[in-house]
């Protein structure tokens, strides 16, 4: 697989990948004060679009859904543009990381999985935790690592999906969440579209659109591109999310065991299970606050082979 975490895209497990491999490990050790030497941080987001060499990820990206959506590629200087042609209208597309925050300056604390669990054991750094994680965050910076969004979407709810909200940057919690806008666009009452309002009043990116506070460029976007897909299940096909559901419903990857064929589901009717982490103070941050090691390298091991078997389906 190729990853594109570290500026040009490598081979995992190639010569180039094993020494960017100990380079970022070095400056994770340096990060956590245990002696190492001075270095830099070599981690690239690939979702960056002012990042040149990011190019060949949007591209690849672009190959892949353009049949089902209309999209393009192009650069603009140093700034890459990714469109889709909606109707009579291009919508600027951004894309967003499935895999947890990588260690980096501004996200070594426990409130990132990644960080969490390396220092989990005890005070002391634990050299296979590390090389668990790094090669963690190569596979989940594959082709197969991201939700594709508007940038009009993106610019919103990349701040909010985080680790400030009960998704805590959660991929099965998010794909529930579009899910549900998908299924409220293509209500045709508005009798219908209150209630549905009701039944999912913590689903984040919906409730945004709902409210009133003079986004119209939002709604429109909103509304044109859920409204492409005539149900979850084209979403599912045209992205490749096969692997994260199961029988219609998202796969919960936080209490599933996927390596163990261990499978449970998100419920349809969500609220009990969001009102358990939103209504309970304790409970909002499930990851943050309540996680055991077992717990979290679960859930880690679990992102990790659904986003490696996207990234396999995703090969032009």
């Amino acid at each position: 697989m190729i990853t594109y975490c570290f500026g040009k895209p490598i081979l995992i497990d190639g010569l180039d990948y094993i020494a960017k491999f100990n380079e970022y490990k070095n400056y994770i050790k340096y990060l956590l004060g245990d002696g190492t030497n001075k270095t830099s941080n070599i981690y690239n987001d690939p979702d960056k679009v002012w990042v040149a060499c990011n190019f060949d990820y949007y591209q690849k990206l672009s190959e892949v859904i353009k049949k089902e959506i209309g999209c393009e590629v192009k650069k603009n200087g140093k700034e890459i543009i990714f469109n889709a042609k909606v109707g009579n209208e291009e919508i600027a597309l951004h894309t967003d990381q499935m895999g947890f925050s990588a260690i980096g300056n501004n996200s070594h604390d426990i409130k990132y999985p990644y960080f969490k669990y390396i220092n989990m054991d005890s005070k002391k750094l634990i050299d296979k935790d590390i090389d668990y994680i790094i090669n963690l965050t190569a596979k989940t910076r594959t082709i197969g690592g991201s939700f594709i969004f508007p940038t009009a979407i993106w610019n919103y709810y990349n701040k909010v999906r985080g680790v400030r909200s009960y998704i805590e940057d959660r991929a099965d919690l998010t794909l529930n969440e579009i899910k549900q806008c998908i299924e409220y666009v293509n209500l045709e009452s508005e009798g219908d579209k209150k209630e549905y309002i009701k039944k999912h009043k913590y689903n984040i990116l919906l409730n945004y659109y709902i409210k009133d506070d003079g986004k119209p460029e939002f709604k429109k976007i909103f509304e044109m591109w859920f409204g492409l897909f005539g149900g979850f299940a084209d979403y599912i096909k045209i992205f490749k999310f096969d692997d994260f559901v199961c029988k219609g419903k998202v796969i919960n990857i936080y209490e599933s065991d996927i390596k163990n064929n261990r499978i449970l589901l998100l419920p349809d009717d969500q609220d009990d299970y969001i009102n358990n982490i939103v209504g309970n103070r304790n409970c909002i941050k499930i990851i943050q606050k309540n996680a055991l090691k077992n717990d979290l390298e679960r859930l880690l091991n679990n992102i990790g082979i659904l986003i490696t078997n996207r990234t396999k389906k995703m090969k032009i």
